[in-house]
């Protein structure tokens, strides 16, 4: 059974793109908390786990421009 909250948990980060198009822990100091939507060029603003789907849609929208963003596996498929 899979618990019911899943902490987020990075124990390793990557540069460059990540493998497919989506939502990913993606920091620009490594928090494993925030998540950013990647589309393919662009990372977005960051959102947060729990946060209202409209906010976080807004954030997705919102592209991330000239910061370092490292990004991690999805702890939210580890569980």
């Amino acid at each position: 059974m899979k618990p019911k909250y899943i902490t987020p948990y990075a124990d390793e980060w990557f540069s460059g793109p990540p493998p497919e198009i989506g939502w990913w822990p993606a920091s620009t100091c490594r928090d494993p908390r925030a998540i950013r939507y990647y589309d393919g060029e662009q990372w977005s603003k960051t959102a947060r786990a729990g946060m209202a789907v409209k906010q976080a849609a807004r954030m997705a929208k919102q592209k991330l421009y000239g910061a370092s963003v490292e990004w991690a596996k999805r702890w939210w498929e580890k569980a």
